[in-house]
């Protein structure tokens, strides 16, 4: 993966933070993370619904180098009083 997504983020209306992979084998070898900005939980969900749906993502995804099983993980979190990202 990496090689739309953040364009379709934005249309879903998602605000792309970064896009990393893992550093260490062997998660380097299948693990991409996004780290993407919502306004709240309910417009997250929301937007990854539009995405998820997206034509384009459709295509996208089948044309990964990898398009096998992709396994989605969600977590959301808040700053710290003394983050940057806030």
């Amino acid at each position: 993966m990496g090689g739309g997504e953040a364009q379709l983020f934005d249309k879903s209306g998602m605000k792309n933070i970064g896009h990393f992979v893992a550093a260490d084998a062997p998660k380097s070898e299948n693990t991409y993370v996004y780290i993407v900005a919502h306004e709240n939980q309910e417009k997250a969900k929301a937007s990854w619904a539009k995405f998820r749906e997206d034509p384009d993502w459709v295509k996208l995804r089948a044309t990964a180098t990898s398009p096998g099983q992709i396994k989605v993980e969600s977590l959301f979190v808040n700053p710290t009083n003394f983050s940057t990202l806030k």
